[in-house]
């Protein structure tokens, strides 16, 4: 709180954004921390910590340096469901401007996070991935859901999946799925 505080007096007039780290216990006291900083929004997930794995003839842990390693950011499409998560808690017990950021791959990503709370959303390892292009097909594919949709504004997606989203306990027993095999 205290140095999102610093940074935003700092800032004077510019927006300041908090980005939050998923590897903690509870992102939203975070969050909370940034609310009362006076901060205008946060920033929902940089990189889950990781490491990628092991030589299995040398022994030594990937990327190696010299022999050695360490634990690094892991990104992309599999931590979607990590920030999903993160983005919804804040949105529901919060009440922060978000953006969302971590596994957006294509425009569905994009809604999902838009769905889940974020109000913006950005994405740094798909366009290193497949180029800048990507941004082009990201607001083309969601100018195209929302005309299917007959949604006029990217607001109007904000938190609309929130309200099913229930604890453990809420959800029906009765509820049966199978597999079905062909």
């Amino acid at each position: 709180e205290k140095t999102a505080r610093w940074v935003k007096e700092a800032a004077k007039k510019v927006p300041v954004i908090i980005k939050l780290t998923p590897n903690v216990t509870d992102i939203t006291v975070i969050a909370e921390a940034v609310k009362r900083s006076g901060a205008d929004g946060v920033c929902a997930i940089n990189t889950v910590k990781g490491l990628i794995g092991f030589n299995l003839d040398t022994w030594s842990p990937y990327p190696e340096v010299d022999g050695h390693s360490t634990y690094g950011g892991y990104s992309g499409p599999a931590i979607k469901p990590v920030a999903l998560k993160c983005i919804s808690e804040i949105a529901v017990k919060v009440g922060i401007p978000i953006t969302g950021v971590g596994g957006l791959w294509d425009w569905r990503d994009a809604v999902e996070m838009l769905l889940a709370g974020a109000e913006t959303v950005q994405s740094c390892t798909a366009v290193m991935a497949m180029g800048f292009r990507i941004i082009e097909d990201l607001n083309e594919g969601l100018a195209n859901y929302m005309e299917e949709k007959g949604i006029s504004s990217v607001s109007d997606l904000v938190g609309k999946g929130l309200g099913q989203i229930k604890k453990h306990e809420e959800l029906s027993r009765d509820w049966q799925v199978r597999a079905k095999i062909n």
